[in-house]
């Protein structure tokens, strides 16, 4: 596994020139806009693009058929990904945070509402991620893509319908003045994660066990 990694890192070293030209360009627009949530969001966001561009790439060259001829064997090769996938969005949520110091020292400190969206925004592309993998194992990263997108889409009216819902009820607002309460909610969301990134890690397995190459 430690092999698939390297592997997959070294690809994504073609990408760093880019993603560096945005991160500048973003960073001069969030100066200007006098907010660093978005930025820190796209961070995240990025980090698990990075995997399903990993997987574009070993398509290209029907990798996966040859690695799976190899000892590195099913669990090997999807463990890489799954692996990669928390490392990546891991980097994303730190590199948030570094943005949201460095570029804070040019709005008047750390904006502590962008550092607390982080971890729920984390939280969300995990699910995501998490449901995309096995669609793209099964069917192509390119057709997973526009899954992907729906499947964003649905996460992010679920999770603004409830929190309509219980801005509706008054619960929001007990929350908000709890520390204690938004932590628990907090670890709630990445326990889900944990679990839904779990479940695809299985289903994923079965879907490579069972794909006719």
């Amino acid at each position: 596994m430690k092999g698939l990694l390297l592997k997959d890192l070294n690809m994504l070293k073609r990408y760093g020139k880019q993603y560096g030209i945005v991160f500048a360009i973003m960073s001069v627009w969030a100066i200007g806009m006098k907010s660093i949530s978005f930025v820190s969001m796209y961070s995240i966001l990025l980090g698990g693009m990075l995997v399903l561009s990993t997987m574009t790439l070993d398509e290209a060259v029907n990798f996966n058929r040859w690695a799976l001829t190899t000892p590195v064997g099913v669990k090997g090769l999807i463990g890489a990904k799954y692996v990669l996938l928390i490392c990546t969005v891991s980097a994303g949520c730190g590199i948030g945070l570094l943005l949201n110091v460095t570029l804070g020292a040019f709005l008047g400190g750390v904006q502590r509402d962008a550092v607390e969206t982080i971890p729920v925004a984390a939280a969300l592309f995990f699910i995501a991620y998490s449901i995309t993998l096995p669609v793209s194992f099964k069917f192509g990263v390119e057709k997973s893509r526009y899954i992907y997108v729906v499947i964003l889409s649905l996460v992010a009216v679920v999770v603004f319908g409830l929190a309509k819902i219980l801005d509706g009820l008054g619960v929001l607002e007990k929350i908000d003045g709890s520390d204690t309460a938004c932590l628990v909610a907090l670890c709630g969301m990445l326990a889900v994660s944990v679990l839904v990134l779990v479940i695809s890690y299985r289903v994923s397995i079965q879907v490579v066990r069972n794909k006719e190459w």
